[in-house]
């Protein structure tokens, strides 16, 4: 019995420190603008902050998206509950 709660444990710990440990987000500063995307423990997610446009952040993967349009110095912040195949998106307007 003790052997097959530790191992229910074991796997149990595995599964929350994989589901935790998925980052891979990238930054960049296009357009005058600063833009965080990729994949996060949140899903897929996209975020664009523009001081001075209004602009917008998308997230995409086949029919599915998110979009979230922001005025000038707020964030724009669009996500998907996916963790691969997505695309990544900023506009200014």
């Amino acid at each position: 019995m003790k052997k097959k709660i530790l191992i229910s444990l074991l796997f149990g710990l595995m599964a929350v420190s994989t589901i935790v440990n998925v980052h891979a987000l990238s930054t960049s500063k296009p357009s005058g603008g600063y833009w965080k995307y990729g994949v996060a423990g949140v899903g897929s997610i996209s975020s664009y902050t523009h001081m001075s446009k209004t602009h917008s952040a998308t997230v995409s993967k086949g029919s599915n998206s998110n979009f979230n349009k922001r005025s000038a110095g707020t964030e724009a912040y669009a996500r998907l509950w996916v963790y691969s195949g997505c695309n990544f998106y900023y506009n200014t307007y």
